[in-house]
């Protein structure tokens, strides 16, 4: 069932852009190894949270202008304060 998520999303991905849960769906190692096109759909998904954007500076994501650009979005979109309990994993990238 995961895999035909997996597909529907990213032969459509425009009906899931608001729900940022579904980024799991579009965003795979696999397609990010491949670049895959759908991944420009990242410029305009709605924002997550932000263990799911630094999952994508952690080794499980070969690096990916899409990825960093939506990472970055998404920890722009939070305060400094709600930031901060993450600093250790930012460290580490």
């Amino acid at each position: 069932m995961i895999q035909e998520l997996i597909r529907l999303v990213r032969r459509q991905p425009e009906p899931a852009h608001m729900i940022p849960e579904a980024i799991k769906f579009l965003v795979t190692q696999e397609g990010v190894a491949a670049d895959g096109a759908e991944l420009a759909h990242l410029l305009s998904w709605k924002v997550a949270d932000p263990a799911t954007a630094l999952s994508f500076f952690s080794q499980m994501y070969k690096p990916n202008p899409y990825t960093a650009q939506y990472a970055v979005k998404c920890l722009r979109s939070f305060t400094a304060d709600q930031i901060l309990f993450y600093i250790p994993q930012l460290v580490q990238v």
